[in-house]
C-alpha cells in the first residue's frame, strides 16, 4: 500500500511540474497490493460467530513483485489495487492536467503496479514499446471502487468508457483532442526544425497520445520544456492534426516527411494512387494493399457489428471507430 505522504510521488508521470516525478530511479514506486473483494467481510463474519479463520490463507507475495492471478480465481481478471492507490493514481493524473478515464486510470496504475516495466517503456520507442511488460488491471473492480468511493463521482462518458473525478477539485484538465491552437508561431517554427531534421528510424513512437506524450517528456525537447504530460498530449493532437509536424506510418507517429499522410499528399499532386508508392516507418517500403469496394467495406463492417452485440438484443451494437480503422 502506498503511504499518504506518498501518494503524489508514488505514479510514474514524466511530464509536468514536479523535479520529483521526472527524477525518480526504478523502484520508487512500491508494488501494488492485490484485493480480494469481500476478504474482510468474510473476516468480520467469522469474528463475529467467534470461529477462527481458516489456515489454508494465500502465500504472501514478496515485496516489489505483483501477485500472479491463479487460474479459475477472480484475480484473473486482472490486478485488484487498493483504493488509496487508486487514489494516488487519480491525484497524479491531475498534476499531469489529464482528465482521469478509464482507460488511462487503468495505464497509469499499471505503471504504478511495475515501475520499471514502466520506465523501460518510456525508453523504448515503436514497436518495441507496444510489447511492455505492464501488468492487466481488472477494470470491472476499478470502476466498482471509484463508484463506491465517497470522494469520487464516476460519469459516463464517450466510446463506452468513463471518468473518476474528485468531488472536492476544479476540472482543470487539459482537453487533448480540442483544436484550439493556442501556442505561436515560433513555437510552431522550432517543432518543425526540431522533427523536420530527422532521418528515417531517428523517431518511431507509438500511436497513442498518452505513450506518445510520455516518450516526448523523456526527450528533454527545449520547446517542450514545463509542459504537463497533459499539454503534451494536446501538441502531439495539433502537431498531427493541423500543423504537418508529425503523423502515422503502420500505426506509430513518425515526423510528417515519414509519415502515411505525407505519401497520401505527394501522390494527389502527382494524380497516382497511394499504392503506387507505399512506405513502412522504417523506410523499407510496405506491400500494396488491395482497393475495398463498397461492397466488401458494408460486408465486413456488418460482421464487426455482429460481433459486437451483446446479450440484450434491443441494444444497438457499436464499436468504437479506431477498432472499425484496425
Amino acid at each position: 500500500k502506498i503511504p499518504p505522504e506518498r501518494r503524489h510521488f508514488a505514479v510514474p508521470s514524466t511530464a509536468g511540474r514536479s523535479p520529483q516525478l521526472r527524477n525518480r530511479g526504478p523502484g520508487t514506486a512500491p508494488a501494488m497490493g492485490v484485493r480480494r473483494r469481500g476478504a474482510r467481510r468474510g473476516a468480520q463474519k467469522v469474528a463475529e460467530s467467534g470461529g477462527e479463520a481458516s489456515s489454508e490463507a494465500p502465500a504472501s507475495v514478496p515485496q516489489g513483485q505483483p501477485q500472479q492471478p491463479t487460474r479459475g480465481s477472480r484475480a484473473s481478471a486482472g490486478l485488484k489495487p487498493e483504493l488509496d492507490e487508486i487514489l494516488a493514481a487519480i491525484e497524479s493524473l491531475y498534476a499531469d492536467e489529464l482528465k482521469p478515464f478509464g482507460r488511462i486510470l487503468r495505464k497509469r496504475l499499471a505503471e504504478c503496479c511495475a515501475p520499471e516495466a514502466a520506465l523501460q517503456r518510456e525508453r523504448e520507442e515503436g514497436a518495441k514499446a507496444k510489447g511492455s511488460n505492464l501488468p492487466d488491471i481488472d477494470v470491472k473492480h476499478l470502476h466498482a471502487m471509484c463508484e463506491e468511493c465517497s470522494e469520487l463521482r464516476v460519469d459516463p462518458e464517450e466510446g463506452g468508457d468513463w471518468s473518476a473525478i474528485f468531488l472536492d477539485r476544479p476540472e482543470t484538465f487539459v482537453d487533448i483532442y480540442s483544436s484550439d491552437d493556442m501556442y505561436s508561431e515560433a513555437f510552431w517554427a522550432e517543432a518543425h526544425e526540431h522533427f523536420g531534421i530527422l532521418r528515417k528510424g531517428d523517431m518511431l513512437l507509438p500511436g497513442g497520445r498518452y505513450s506518445c506524450a510520455q516518450m516526448l517528456a523523456n526527450r528533454d525537447l527545449p520547446f517542450l520544456s514545463g509542459f504537463t504530460l497533459g499539454q503534451i498530449c494536446h501538441f502531439v493532437q495539433l502537431a498531427i492534426s493541423k500543423h504537418k509536424v508529425l503523423g502515422y506510418s503502420d500505426g506509430s507517429v513518425v515526423p510528417y516527411a515519414y509519415s502515411q499522410s505525407m505519401v497520401k499528399e505527394q501522390c494527389a499532386k502527382s494524380a497516382q494512387p497511394c499504392a503506387a508508392i507505399a512506405i513502412s516507418a522504417d523506410g523499407t517500403g510496405a506491400p500494396a494493399m488491395p482497393f475495398a469496394t463498397w461492397e466488401l467495406a458494408r460486408k465486413c463492417l456488418c460482421e464487426i457489428l455482429d460481433a459486437s452485440v451483446g446479450q440484450d438484443e434491443d441494444v444497438p451494437a457499436w464499436v468504437p471507430l479506431s477498432n472499425v480503422k484496425r
